[in-house]
């Protein structure tokens, strides 16, 4: 198991949402988040591994009676995968810069209150168009290079109480 030493986390987080009227809802986040390694040594002042400075989501949602919808893009900047913040990929794959990456997803919802208690039936998709991008473990087991999670189709059910 690896033990991280002494790290620094500072950042800015804003968000925003819109009611357009008819049921229409625009939203938008975004994190600016600057992870540095503070313990002596040679990676002093280095990004935090697989810490990405940008992070952010910006969505559009509708909602007409017990009927949802919502479409959205998350975005996160490109990381590092070790404390020497290393940019070429080694043979292993396991060090070397991780872009960054965005992907879509789009869900409905239907609220079913007429059962006992108050249930949401959900479909979605995550990662919709498909987008391929990576991430990279560090880890002794499975150390590598990974391709990150393809287009999910999910169908939820949820209770509120």
């Amino acid at each position: 198991m690896y033990v991280r030493g002494k790290t620094r986390h500072r950042g800015l987080e804003s968000s925003v949402q819109d009611e357009l009227g008819g049921g229409v809802n625009v939203y938008a986040s975004y994190a600016l988040v600057d992870a540095a390694i503070k313990e002596d040594g040679p990676n002093f002042g280095r990004q935090v591994p697989f810490s990405p400075r940008h992070k952010g989501t910006a969505g559009l949602a509708y909602q007409l009676g017990k009927w949802s919808a919502s479409v959205d893009v998350m975005f996160e900047g490109g990381q590092y995968a070790d404390s020497a913040n290393t940019v070429a990929e080694n043979a292993a794959g396991n060090n070397g810069r991780i872009p960054g990456y965005g992907v879509w997803a789009a869900r409905g919802s239907v609220d079913l209150a007429s059962l006992p208690a108050a249930f949401r039936l959900s479909l979605g998709v995550k990662n919709l168009f498909d987008q391929r991008y990576f991430t990279r473990s560090f880890d002794d087991n499975n150390l590598g290079k990974y391709v990150a999670q393809p287009r999910t189709v999910y169908l939820q059910l949820s209770s509120r109480f």
